[in-house]
């Protein structure tokens, strides 16, 4: 019966976590929304939202994952040094790839913006031309 207990509690650890870590993220989208530089923005909600949400594994219990930056904060205070750098070392390494991975979703997003601004400029070049010439038609009669 005990073990449920635990389970429950570490399901309910977790999905406060969670839901603290949503609302964080909700407000650091908006906060950065006013950003105009898509790279930069992109770099800091992805490596904001990794620091985070990134799991590991407690190293007394192979079953348990635990959030990397409360390993990191609580080892640092309570001078759990070993399991600290460990974490703060998957941490940097997930970080780094969440920079990389956010430079390329940025760069396929503006690209995917300039071919949509092209298809836009185009559709009104056109719809001007065609009002242009039924103006022609029309002054000629």
């Amino acid at each position: 019966m005990e073990s449920v207990i635990e389970y429950r509690e570490y399901v309910t650890a977790w999905a406060a976590y969670l839901g603290a870590c949503t609302v964080l993220i909700i407000i650091g989208c908006l906060w950065t929304s006013g950003i105009r530089n898509t790279y930069i923005r992109s770099f800091i909600r992805l490596v904001a939202s990794t620091v985070l949400l990134l799991p590991i594994i407690h190293e007394d219990a192979n079953q348990v994952l635990v959030p990397a930056l409360v390993v990191v904060v609580l080892g640092a205070f309570i001078g759990n040094t070993i399991a600290a750098v460990k974490a703060m070392n998957l941490l940097v390494l997930a970080c780094i790839g969440a920079g990389i991975l956010s430079a390329i979703l940025a760069r396929l997003i503006n690209g995917f913006r300039a071919k949509r601004k092209a298809r836009m400029e185009v559709n009104m070049s056109s719809e001007i031309s065609d009002v242009a010439e039924s103006e022609i038609v029309k002054g000629e009669r």
